[in-house]
């Protein structure tokens, strides 16, 4: 038997194996981003079951859209940002200021930061002022 070798048909199975590597690539990156989306969505759905006002008027399933559809006020944004917040009471604090207030995503991330770093602040200036009104006790000066 013999086989006719053509070069143009080598370039031709390098150009269809580079698409499906690509093509392999692209699908691999979809998959991913949609298994990200899958666990932000779970996530929500984990920390917003909790919500006394979601368990409190789900037990009318008729009105279960309607009710969903009032609970949740803000953009996917403003949630993704606030599951960041381990305090329940503090991220509902954030959640009514933010639809009080028309916040933006922006300023809701700018006023969480804030918090922290003053409640930071204000740890590490109560440690300090500790520190010093401890200092006579020990041998040598502390430092900072």
């Amino acid at each position: 038997m013999l086989i006719y070798y053509n070069p143009q048909d080598t370039q031709v199975l390098r150009a269809v194996n580079k698409t499906m590597v690509i093509t392999y690539f692209e699908i691999g990156r979809m998959i991913v981003e949609e298994e990200q989306n899958i666990e932000r969505m779970r996530s929500f759905y984990l920390v917003y079951r909790k919500s006394s006002t979601l368990l409190r008027k789900s037990n009318f399933p008729i009105e279960k859209q309607q009710t969903l559809s009032d609970e949740f006020e803000l953009s996917w944004s403003h949630y993704l940002t606030l599951m960041r917040i381990d305090n329940e009471n503090e991220r509902k604090f954030y959640e009514i200021e933010s639809v009080k207030n028309n916040w933006s995503v922006h300023e809701l991330k700018q006023e969480t930061i804030f918090i922290y770093y003053s409640s930071k602040l204000k740890y590490i200036f109560v440690t300090k002022n500790l520190m010093l009104n401890l200092q006579p006790y020990f041998k040598r000066p502390i430092d900072y």
